[in-house]
């Protein structure tokens, strides 16, 4: 149907939305093409106070026209002009409002043209509906009987919608409709809702049956409860108790379908409202599965010894709320087994299949404190507490990312981050953070101190950080994304308990590299000097063009901001703009390192700002003439320290604007004397990789749109020494070709255009 508007000098081209036809049922069915000037209120809809009062509607026609409230309006509503011809104002006068939220319709119809407007008031009331069951889950004896839920209403019975669905196939219909259902009939009296139902005739299955109550409030707005049934045999038996252990041995990898009528019970440990539940899909390049983090829960036995995935059909069936107690029916579900570590996921659990869930509190949950040398794979998908660790990357956030990769940018190429910890035995593990975990960049600095971390303890894959072909050029499933045996993701920011002074830890920090020191740099060699700790420089060992060409501050490549982010209203974390919390980097006479540096996240992508000198960097990373990489070298001394653990960490990437050429392949090697031209002097310490920086025309899954943390022990060989010297250069020339690594006689650029960068160094040791 096509409409010309014809609009006065005067009046604005907004109007437009107000002069479209309605489709509610006291218009007319437009089917004719009609010319006209101008028909229609200024406003479609009106939200009013419950108090009385009175409106003035602005109506712009050239034609005259009826107005009519519809029939089910009732008498609180009183329209003062029945008729009214051209321009004018339609004035309405309404009652208090002393009950619920409730809606008026007007209708405004041309009486020359086949044409129809429709203004919705919606007024206020002093009461607000409620409606919430207690409990969404109950049982039912097998002989039958009374069945009471309790029901928290104001509202009448009869406005709602009652129907029933039969997990046996039956189609849902209202209760008074089914001749057959074994649900017979449902009323409520004093806070309960209060069903009646016919024994079960089976003396082996259970059934189950979901009661659907539908209330539609004043203002037309769908509110749904769900009361999930399951009815015990004939022989009163809800199918038999088996422990977690019995469900871990009906696993395969194929997922063995359970077709008994046996279930478990045991304590949910995670938080579907955190975001970080479950491993949100890549599907592809540019789409991520954001339903995984709503369709995943995390259950534990009652002794905490064992857990369980569990993955729901849709997200309405995620109906597990953290510490409840619960039981749940395992027929018709599958229990997968996965091995390397050895983990189960139960899979194709309804919401009808929890039989009951009882509330609970934090400490209803069984004390599981470890280490993380002594995590096993028990331990997956059960809620532990890591004693004394720390989060040695003293700056950033949790995913500190750029977000022009990620859905606070309004993109869907980055699902989740890897935050390193590390523990006093000298061991580390990665903390995983969604992207759909709204606390993850809201701009809080994360603690210096050391102290307990915990949450559901995991084994994923992150091909972000570490990506490695088999030798036919496909994946190696078996390494491609391993960044260890376990993980662990948080459920709150409660779970981190460390505190915040780096005074309160148990490792000390002999020299840190948190951004360049501008005012130290050397001229000579290009070093700069440590931002903690005495004496330490950094230095690149190419010098032709070191200040120019040679080390860079890379802060425009750097997401290390710390929130908030984003960059559209309407998006998961609205429209953050400029810099108001800094990058989390206090100095030791508490100024906050820059904070009011304004060239940072312009764009709401948490980017530091070129000027900012947060990372640095270097382009040229192969010696032809020597046939060896060039390096990053660090000095520092350990004189006077004498400790049990000595450690380095460091943030690397492979940035700049391609995806070929670049230094994939590291090692780390100490000296004493740190003569590059003399090989005996190092000595191997282990080898890395760098992830290349994310490029948007073609974002691989082994690019990282942030840098990525590695922690390494040291020998203790190195303490109480005058001058030690770290070393860390690319291990061979094999470079990427813009999709492999293997075998595809690609090289290590020597033009000056392979640049990789570092954006935090640090050795520590145990005081």
């Amino acid at each position: 149907m096509k409409r010309f508007i014809k609009y006065r000098p005067i009046q604005l081209v907004t109007f437009l939305g107000a002069f479209m036809l309605s489709l509610s049922s006291c218009e007319l069915d437009n089917g004719d093409e009609a010319n006209f000037e101008e028909f229609g209120a200024d406003g479609k809809t009106y939200t009013l106070p419950s108090d009385a009062g009175d409106l003035a509607i602005k109506v712009y026609s050239n034609q005259n026209y009826n107005i009519a409230l519809e029939d089910n309006t009732g008498e609180w509503v009183t329209v003062a002009e029945r008729n009214l011809t051209g321009d004018g104002t339609l004035h309405v006068e309404y009652d208090f409002n002393d009950g619920f939220p409730r809606m008026a319709k007007i209708c405004l119809t041309a009486n020359g043209a086949n044409l129809s407007d429709t203004i919705y008031l919606k007024q206020k009331g002093v009461k607000t509906p409620t409606f919430k069951l207690a409990k969404p889950n109950m049982t039912v004896h097998g002989y039958g009987g009374e069945v009471r839920a309790e029901l928290d209403m104001n509202v009448d019975m009869k406005d709602l919608r009652i129907s029933v669905d039969y997990t046996s196939g039956e189609e849902t219909m209202p209760v008074a409709d089914k001749a057959n259902g074994w649900v017979r009939d449902i009323t409520y009296e004093n806070g309960f809702l209060v069903i009646q139902t016919d024994p079960n005739p089976d003396e082996r299955a259970v059934r189950t049956a979901t009661v659907n109550l539908v209330y539609i409030d004043g203002w037309e707005v769908e509110n749904k409860q769900q009361l999930f049934l399951m009815q015990a045999n004939a022989k009163d038996e809800l199918g038999v108790e088996v422990s977690f252990i019995d469900v871990r041995n009906l696993g395969d990898t194929e997922g063995m379908k359970v077709t008994d009528d046996v279930y478990i019970t045991g304590y949910v440990v995670s938080d579907r409202n955190s975001g970080n539940v479950g491993d949100n899909t890549q599907t592809t390049q540019n789409a991520i599965d954001y339903t995984v983090t709503q369709k995943t829960a995390y259950i534990e036995s009652l002794d905490g010894r064992y857990g369980f995935c569990i993955e729901t059909p849709t997200v309405d069936d995620n109906t597990f709320s953290q510490y409840s107690k619960v039981q749940i029916l395992l027929k018709g579900t599958k229990v997968i087994l996965e091995e390397n570590p050895e983990r189960y996921t139960i899979s194709g659990v309804t919401s009808s299949m929890v039989m009951s869930s009882t509330e609970g509190t934090a400490a209803d949950l069984p004390v599981k404190e470890k280490y993380i040398k002594d995590l096993t794979d028990e331990d997956i998908y059960t809620y532990v507490t890591l004693k004394d660790c720390e989060l040695p990357v003293r700056k950033g956030s949790l995913t500190p990312i750029n977000e022009g990769y990620a859905n606070a940018g309004g993109a869907h190429r980055c699902a989740k981050y890897a935050t390193l910890m590390r523990d006093i035995n000298g061991n580390s593990m990665y903390i995983y953070t969604n992207t759909t975990c709204l606390y993850r960049r809201d701009g809080t600095r994360l603690p210096y101190g050391s102290g307990n971390m915990s949450g559901v303890i995991v084994h994923e894959l992150f091909t972000r950080f570490e990506y490695l072909e088999a030798a036919n050029g496909l994946i190696d499933e078996e390494k491609a994304g391993d960044i260890g045996r376990y993980q662990i993701r948080h459920m709150s920011r409660a779970d981190f308990k460390m505190a915040d002074d780096l005074k309160n830890s148990f490792s000390g920090l002999i020299t840190e590299f948190r951004y360049i020191n501008t005012n130290g740099i050397n001229k000579e060699d290009g070093s700069f000097p440590s931002t903690y700790g005495d004496g330490g420089r950094f230095r690149h060992t190419y010098t032709k063009h070191q200040i120019g060409n040679g080390l860079r501050g890379n802060g425009s490549s750097d997401y290390t901001y710390l929130g908030p982010v984003g960059n559209s209203a309407t998006g998961p974390f609205g429209d953050n703009r400029g810099n108001v919390n800094g990058f989390g980097i206090i100095l030791e006479d508490g100024t906050d390192y820059m904070k009011n540096y304004q060239d940072t996240n312009t764009d709401g992508k948490g980017n530091t700002g070129g000027g900012a000198w947060l990372a640095w960097s270097n382009p040229y990373w192969w010696d032809e003439e020597n046939n060896r990489g060039y390096a990053w070298i660090v000095n520092f001394s350990t004189r006077n320290i004498s400790s049990n653990h000595l450690s380095m960490q460091l943030s690397v990437s492979n940035n700049a604007g391609n995806q070929v050429s670049k230094p994939r392949f590291w090692k780390a090697e100490w000296s004493l004397s740190g003569d590059m031209d003399n090989e005996a002097d190092w000595h191997y310490i282990t080898s890395y990789t760098v992830p290349d920086m994310v490029v948007w025309a073609n974002t691989l899954i082994s690019q990282c749109p942030g840098y990525k943390a590695i922690d390494v022990e040291l020998p203790l060989t190195l303490l109480g020494k005058e001058n030690v010297y770290i070393r860390l250069m690319p291990e061979n020339n094999k470079a990427s070709n813009g999709a492999s690594w293997v075998d595809t006689g690609a090289t290590i650029s020597v033009k000056g255009d392979a640049t990789s960068a570092m954006n935090y160094f640090a050795i520590r040791y145990n005081k």
